[in-house]
């Protein structure tokens, strides 16, 4: 099947090469800069240690400086995947979603159809920008004027003028022996349904041409000259080459800038993103008049992993930011973010480039705010929380918004930083130890949920029977047992190469809580590179990187050393079953950490039925995988019980700690 230029490129503007390939590489976390679109990994068409196969996400463009293979994401999967060309296409149309076109005869007549359109919008360009130099319309000279719209930037941004008269842009494109039709399909000109006159849509508007990311024109944003205009600002309608949520004005510049910056600033309009640009900031986009849309996010993040969002200072923008953060939030990942720039009340770019000058703005521009902050504000700006109800109101907002975010450990950081915002906003101190001073001398420290004997300095020590639950446990044992899952992981896939393969989807997830042992799976992960190596060599590959003896560090956890499935010798199938075993574990000991911090979150807010049961469930979990075999009926049902019994009373009485009745007697 032959795929027209148009439909390739258009797959090549939605897809994100380093996404494609990522499928199939490990990427070399020093060399590669995700927010330059930068991406490195050894290469994957020849053997080799080093990092030398380079990714050009913006351009969509590979090279690798060992084997010299060269392409772009179609070549990528023809190469690694060993697909015919039509398979590529299907693969990838696939992936970003977008079907594929209808096989037949028209499809020629379809393409060229295409390709006119992207001419008329060429030439109408060429036609307003010459209307811009002659004219001598008031109006327009004046808004030039007050918006530094310099001959340079005009002629920079092809900016023009549609003049105040009927259909002189459609006599225009007619002389040029377009068709009829073919101008109405442009949606440059329009057909009146009542008198059936052709009419051009653009009249009396500063005109901005609109290009798609690969630079070809497809529709335009007008400007109103008159006051009395029914809209300030118009676009084109949607047509087949344009539609306004798909698109981001001035996005095939902003790409080719991306390479210079690392940021990326989206605002409002264009002659915001105009005003930036007189700045001397340059990679910058907007919408086309509306709110940004997932599409548009997309094609953000293609450009920039966290792009920096700067709105207009008033209540408009500030709804703007709310919008785009619901919208976001779902989304974002540790890969992929945004950032929220709130400008001065009252004052979009433009206005603020005017009045206070360039190095105000950019020194605005420099001081942004996390989306953790932007959702702080939006929950409590102008609200009171003077209630316990309306602090309730206010953890359960936070909390339903913290679980919406799909990417775990992202979670977690969000719910220690809103925590934090919210003890503060209570008059707690930063550390989240409110004192609270007995008529003793005693205090209570709420975070470590211990009683500290202020004159003495002792501490009271827990109760027997919560130092042997499994919610009791501290969390230095937590932590040395989850370093032993991961050890035994570790030993299980350095002994046997060939199980990586298999369980490699797995081994990408897994969230290790030692900094050091996570960084000796990612050094295997890379060294194997989907290829499977003997275990001497990776071994050395593996100490090579690291400079220290891996098997010696991790048979120094435990009693791994003994076991004798994670020997050298050990038969492939038995440790199988460990590896498998220690995932599970290290899944439950994560899960059940997950619900530990949001029961933190909500505990003094909520002791309800629903949090008692779902600690339950995480204890029963956690309580299997310790011992590593489902639990009989009889005493999972006992446990089960006894596990909410001992929780409800925890959280009924907020606080995990208690103090021997002897000893609380005798003070």
């Amino acid at each position: 099947m032959n795929f027209s230029s148009t439909f390739i490129e258009e797959l090549r503007d939605r897809l994100s090469l380093a996404e494609i390939a990522g499928r199939k590489l490990v990427w070399d976390q020093k060399k590669t800069n995700s927010n330059r679109g930068d991406y490195w990994a050894p290469c994957p068409f020849h053997n080799e240690k080093t990092a030398s196969f380079h990714v050009d996400d913006n351009k969509g463009f590979y090279y690798c400086f060992g084997c010299h293979a060269k392409g772009d994401a179609f070549a990528f999967l023809k190469e690694s995947e060993n697909l015919s060309f039509t398979e590529s296409v299907r693969v990838i149309a696939s992936h970003v979603g977008v079907q594929l076109p209808d096989e037949g005869e028209g499809d020629k007549i379809k393409r060229q159809n295409i390709d006119n359109l992207f001419t008329i919008h060429e030439m109408a360009i060429s036609f307003y920008a010459t209307q811009l130099v002659n004219s001598n319309n008031l109006n327009l000279h004046k808004l030039l004027k007050k918006r530094n719209l310099e001959k340079s930037v005009c002629l920079d941004f092809q900016i023009g003028f549609a003049p105040n008269e009927n259909k002189v842009l459609f006599d225009y494109l007619v002389s040029k022996k377009f068709l009829e039709k073919e101008i109405l399909e442009s949606g440059l000109c329009a057909r009146d349904q009542q008198s059936n006159r052709i009419y051009d849509r653009f009249k009396n508007r500063l005109m901005f041409p609109i290009r798609n990311s690969r630079g070809q024109a497809v529709g335009f944003g007008g400007r109103a000259l008159s006051t009395e205009a029914m809209a300030k600002y118009l676009n084109s309608p949607d047509t087949k080459v344009f539609q306004k949520g798909k698109l981001l004005y001035n996005s095939s510049k902003a790409r080719k800038n991306a390479s210079k910056s690392d940021q990326l600033f989206v605002v409002e309009g264009y002659m915001d993103v105009i005003a930036l640009s007189i700045a001397g900031v340059t990679n910058c986009v907007a919408p086309l008049g509306t709110a940004i849309t997932a599409e548009q996010l997309k094609l953000l993040w293609r450009m920039n992993s966290e792009p920096i969002l700067a709105f207009d200072g008033d209540e408009a923008g500030l709804r703007a930011a709310m919008k785009l953060l619901d919208l976001a939030i779902p989304e974002i990942s540790a890969q992929n973010t945004i950032r929220f720039c709130l400008l001065p009340s009252g004052q979009d770019p433009d206005d603020l480039l005017n009045v206070e000058g360039k190095e105000a703005l950019r020194e605005i521009l420099k001081h942004s705010v996390s989306v953790a902050d932007l959702l702080w504000i939006k929950e409590t700006r102008q609200k009171n929380f003077d209630s316990p109800e309306r602090k309730a109101a206010l953890d359960v907002k936070l909390k339903q918004t913290i679980n919406k975010i799909t990417d775990k450990s992202l979670k977690a950081y969000f719910r220690e930083s809103l925590t934090k915002k919210r003890d503060e906003l209570y008059g707690l101190n930063s550390n989240r130890k409110p004192i609270q001073t007995y008529t003793d001398g005693r205090s209570y420290d709420q975070k470590r949920w211990l009683l500290n004997d202020s004159k003495n300095n002792k501490f009271i020590h827990a109760a027997k029977e919560t130092k042997q639950s499994n919610l009791g446990r501290t969390q230095a044992s937590s932590k040395i047992e989850t370093q032993i899952q991961e050890s035994a992981i570790l030993l299980g896939i350095i002994n046997h190469p060939d199980i990586i393969p298999v369980y490699l989807e797995e081994l990408s997830q897994v969230k290790f809580i030692s900094i050091g042992l996570e960084k000796i799976l990612n050094t295997v992960l890379d060294s194997v590179n989907k290829e499977i190596v003997s275990r001497d060599e990776l071994i050395i590959q593996i100490d090579l990187t690291l400079g220290f003896n891996v098997l010696e560090k991790l048979y120094s956890y435990g009693h791994l050393k003994v076991n004798p499935h994670l020997k050298k010798d050990s038969l492939k199938a038995d440790t199988v079953i460990v590896i498998k075993d220690a995932l599970e574990r290290q899944s439950a000991y994560l899960s059940m950490e997950e619900e530990l911090k949001d029961a933190e979150f909500e505990i003094s807010a909520s002791s309800d039925e629903g949090l008692t049961m779902r600690l339950s469930q995480a204890n029963q979990v956690l309580r299997a995988a310790t011992k590593g075999r489902t639990e009989e009926a009889t005493e999972e049902g006992e446990n089960s019980k006894e596990d909410a019994e001992v929780i409800r009373g925890l959280i009924k009485d907020k606080i995990w700690i208690k103090k021997r009745t002897s000893k609380r007697t005798n003070q």
